[in-house]
């Protein structure tokens, strides 16, 4: 039986305690774990970048992740999924933005969503390499811009219409209402929360406009920039 996404995590995070264990019992100077190399991919959506997201981690071996992220987030903070999803590239347009868990009956502020979101980037990159699908990581992760590639996934917004409304099975009126609603909310999101502008191209190391591109040739272009940083055959 296949085992449900809260049992993967639950999995994840006991692996992720037992080497930490194995490393506070190795000796007092060991030096801190090295970051092993990952690629963080900002889409817009109806750009391909997450179908491309998943066959670049798919050709690679390492572990993508989307969603998934907010079920960490979660639980590393101790508070419900849904509070967090909430938050989740949901700017209020103020840092300080807070709302209640009525489960737990506690405050969960956007700044230390950011802390929580922050340290579970840092912890999958100290253990295996991956794909991280958007939630500004390559931003939180600048500081291990080494070991990483920073992509961006675009495309004109009325191609972008056509593609979600296909995928979608809705009309082309309704896409265009849900990407610039979805544009609008991660633009708010970088800017409140990261304090960069969404549209500030030159803090990615590679840009592709996919209007003419399908998604296997969007994960092919994003692959060869991986293997000629050479990301693939770090340790």
């Amino acid at each position: 039986m296949a085992l449900s996404k809260e049992q993967l995590v639950h999995q994840q995070i006991l692996k992720w305690e037992t080497e930490a264990r194995a490393r506070r019992e190795q000796t007092a100077v060991s030096p801190p774990p090295k970051a092993y190399p990952f690629v963080t991919i900002s889409r817009e959506a109806g750009s391909f970048g997450t179908q491309a997201a998943a066959i670049v981690a798919q050709e690679l071996g390492w572990q993508c992740l989307d969603k998934e992220i907010v079920e960490y987030v979660a639980r590393d903070a101790k508070v419900t999924e849904r509070l967090i999803d909430s938050l989740d590239e949901k700017a209020k347009g103020y840092v300080e933005a807070w709302m209640s868990s009525f489960l737990h009956k506690q405050h969960f502020e956007s700044s230390d969503y950011l802390r929580h979101l922050a340290k579970v980037l840092r912890a999958f990159v100290q253990h295996e390499p991956a794909v991280i699908v958007g939630r500004g990581a390559h931003l939180i992760l600048s500081s291990l811009r080494d070991k990483g590639l920073a992509v961006r996934v675009t495309a004109p917004l009325e191609v972008r219409i056509k593609r979600y409304a296909k995928d979608q099975g809705i009309t082309e009126q309704e896409a265009a209402q849900r990407i610039r609603n979805t544009d609008r909310l991660r633009a708010q999101f970088f800017q409140s929360f990261l304090g960069r502008s969404f549209e500030d191209m030159m803090q990615f190391d590679l840009v592709i406009n996919t209007e003419r591109l399908d998604a296997q040739q969007t994960a092919n272009i994003i692959l060869c920039a991986v293997r000629e940083r050479g990301l693939d055959r770090l340790k």
